[in-house]
């Protein structure tokens, strides 16, 4: 093995950007002028430029600078639409009439903040939400959101109860490494349960009857070293989100999940083998109990192959059926293989 000359860039060319601004690429790149060239580099700034979801196409172009060791790297985008108008009506089983109309816009104004708003409305449940992501907060490597919904469901055909929710959350983050991140959240919400028919409900929906606030801060860390963020093929992704409940208002407990994926190509990229794992677990903190309505309900979009909150504790409520009364502690293992359909 013979080491050859080091090489250096002398410039980076973007090429192919009329909306998205210049800076929005060069921060992922994390490549300057004058430094060393670099292929393993290179070839993760393509990877992170692929997680932004905003270019239907990239291609790194290495062209000879103004001397033997000096190198221009050309980076050519083809854009694509990151803006997002849904609508969608249907039945559902569990929630009879369906309606919803989302509104997305991935790369705002070409500066690369995310803005969402969607709303859900059913027989059963009627929901708005609002997020806001400024990805490099103040020019600086973190990430910075809020969060604001309004939420109503009707949950008197499984737990005999209604339930409100007006709250909303803080959000910042940060890379660790080129694998790993950890996002922070403060939220606090407003809470009440109601609807509840004293002569057909379980004792356990009848005492979390009332109105109670939820302060709380959590951290997710997640590791990731898939090698498609948007359609990953190969790779482990993995998340661990830790909460606790009681920096002031009436809810008082702690909660820890994990969650892992790992995608295995078993014929090129075409058929990909998908296991993924969820757990969880929450714990009241001393003299206290964790609320009905935040505690784990499992089935439906959850769990495939039950009905909505169809794993789990229940109650024999005074109607003679039983109320799902949610568990403190789950865990799910899923196989999944995805294949193309010709």
């Amino acid at each position: 093995i013979v080491e050859g000359p080091r090489v250096y860039i002398e410039r980076i060319d973007i090429v192919g950007n009329t909306r998205t601004e210049d800076q929005v690429i060069r921060r992922e790149l994390q490549l300057y002028e004058g430094d060393a060239f670099n292929r393993v580099l290179i070839d993760r700034a393509r990877r992170r430029l692929t997680g932004l979801d905003f270019f239907d196409k990239i291609d790194f172009r290495e062209d000879m600078g103004s001397a033997p060791d000096k190198v221009v790297l050309t980076v050519e985008v083809q854009e694509k639409s990151t803006g997002q108008i849904n609508f969608s009506i249907g039945y559902s089983t569990t929630e009879k009439a369906v309606g919803s109309i989302g509104l997305q816009e991935r790369n705002f104004m070409g500066k690369g903040q995310d803005v969402r708003l969607n709303t859900t409305l059913s027989m059963k449940r009627q929901q708005v939400d609002f997020s806001f992501t400024e990805p490099y907060f103040m020019g600086l490597p973190i990430s910075a959101g809020f969060d604001a919904f309004a939420t109503k469901t009707d949950n008197t055909d499984y737990s005999s109860y209604k339930s409100e929710q007006i709250g909303g959350a803080l959000r910042a983050g940060f890379r660790l490494d080129e694998y790993s991140s950890l996002n922070l959240k403060y939220g606090l919400e407003w809470q009440k349960l109601d609807g509840i028919d004293l002569n057909k409900a379980s004792p356990a929906v009848i005492d979390s009857e009332g109105v109670m606030w939820k302060s709380s801060v959590g951290a997710t860390y997640t590791w990731d070293n898939v090698d498609n963020p948007i359609q990953p093929t190969s790779g482990f992704r993995g998340q661990i989100d830790g909460t606790i409940a009681g920096l002031g208002g009436t809810t008082h407990y702690a909660s820890l999940e994990a969650h892992a994926w790992y995608f295995y190509p078993v014929y090129e990229d075409k058929m990909v083998l998908k296991l993924e794992g969820n757990a969880g677990h929450m714990e009241p903190l001393p003299g206290e109990k964790v609320p009905l309505q935040d505690r784990f309900f499992m089935g439906g979009d959850t769990f495939r192959g039950f009905a909505k909150s169809g794993i789990g504790p229940r109650q024999i409520n005074n109607a003679g059926g039983t109320d799902a009364i949610g568990g403190t502690t789950y865990a799910i293992g899923t196989v999944e293989m995805t294949f193309p359909t010709g």
